[in-house]
């Protein structure tokens, strides 16, 4: 798991803007009548997309989920969404709104290659949605970013530790814990962030699992 938080050249993520504000927007405008399913269409393939919120209140958790319809049948949405929710409410963020997508190894070799200068696959993303010169009202949704994962890059480094379930969820976490604002640059860093990583995954039921500590990605 290298250093993966980016903060500026947002990739154009299933066609959003750059800027994390007008991401929100256009996240807003474009899903504020769907609770269920959408149908974005992706060059190559299609996608699965849903997204969820608490349904009402002042306050509102969206946590959009898009799966690779290649992978969509192995793959469970709500722990990817329950992963991602423990983490917010664990920082006592009530009200935002972020993007998980489960792709393959070529998208996440292709953004490893434009945004890190890394020609390799990774098992997770996370880009940063924020614009920190651009102020908004106390009581909007904050779009948190999105955390793209590949989905064999997950299999593989579950085989013989856990299940490609649990991994998952536990790349969920990591990249979560990224837009937050944890990292693992220094060890004093690593250690927080691992910490933090495996309380989650604890009241998660997943205390068992841990981060694979032996490839380039560590």
């Amino acid at each position: 798991m290298a250093h993966r938080k980016y903060q500026s050249s947002l990739p154009r993520w299933r066609g959003f803007p750059q800027s994390g504000h007008n991401r929100s927007l256009w996240l807003a405008r474009g899903m504020s009548h769907y609770h269920h399913y959408l149908y974005p269409a992706r060059r190559d393939g299609q996608w699965r997309d849903r997204a969820d919120g608490d349904g009402g209140g002042e306050k509102a958790l969206m946590i959009h989920v898009q799966i690779d319809e290649t992978h969509c049948e192995r793959v469970t949405e709500e722990l990817l969404r329950r992963a991602a929710q423990a983490c917010l409410e664990d920082a006592g963020n009530t009200n935002a709104e972020l993007t998980l997508v489960i792709s393959d190894d070529e998208t996440v070799r292709a953004l490893n290659r434009t945004y890190r200068g890394v020609d390799a696959p990774t098992d997770v993303l996370a880009f940063g949605g924020a614009t920190p010169d651009f102020v908004i009202a106390p009581d909007s949704i904050s779009y948190l970013g999105d955390v793209i994962i590949s989905y064999p890059r997950a299999v593989e480094q579950a085989t013989g530790r856990h299940t490609p379930a649990e991994e998952l969820v536990l790349l969920v976490v990591h990249g979560v814990l990224h837009l937050l604002g944890y990292d693992h640059v220094t060890p004093q860093d690593k250690k927080a962030m691992w910490a933090k990583q495996a309380t989650i995954l604890d009241r998660l039921g997943l205390a068992h699992v841990q981060p694979n500590e032996t490839g380039e990605d560590s």
